[in-house]
């Protein structure tokens, strides 16, 4: 690994670490953090793509990850009136696509996924909860940690081998 690179994944690693307590905490996490890690996650994709894959990838993988949250998002939001990812965990999906390329999305999402509802069963205090959302009580899930967990899972064992 190049020393670059080892900056980009500290870096990305510090915001990790610090989104995953907030949104554990409070389910907010300001923007530029979320803004920070998109950019850098991408930013390490396109200059350290992962075995196989070309910068492209980068630019591919937020793209298709972009859409997938958004459409979901869309998807959700007409069939139950609520919003279901917010605007952190959209810009995280994108990151994280960035990070790992299209090949890896799919993966991605089912990985975390899983990381979610495990976490939510075995740890009560950071699963679901009950949150006023715009004058709607509801019960939501952190998502953005189990997503930042899969992620870098999954870049590890993809760069080791």
């Amino acid at each position: 690994m190049l020393l670059i690179e080892l900056f980009l994944l500290a870096w990305l690693s510090s915001f990790a670490v610090t989104m995953t307590l907030l949104d554990l905490k409070a389910l907010e996490i300001p923007e530029d953090s979320v803004l920070a890690t998109t950019g850098f996650a991408i930013l390490t994709g396109i200059l350290f793509p992962l075995e196989g894959q070309v910068p492209d990838d980068a630019f591919i993988g937020a793209a298709a990850a972009l859409a997938l949250g958004t459409a979901t998002r869309a998807y959700i939001h007409w069939r139950t009136g609520v919003a279901a990812f917010g605007g952190a965990d959209i810009a995280i999906l994108a990151g994280g696509g960035g990070l790992l390329g299209p090949e890896l999305l799919g993966p991605w999402v089912l990985v975390s996924s899983l990381l979610a509802g495990l976490g939510a069963a075995l740890l009560p205090r950071f699963g679901f909860r009950k949150e006023d959302i715009d004058g709607t009580e509801l019960q939501v899930l952190p998502f953005c940690p189990a997503l930042l967990a899969g992620a870098a899972g999954l870049y590890i064992a993809a760069r080791t081998g």
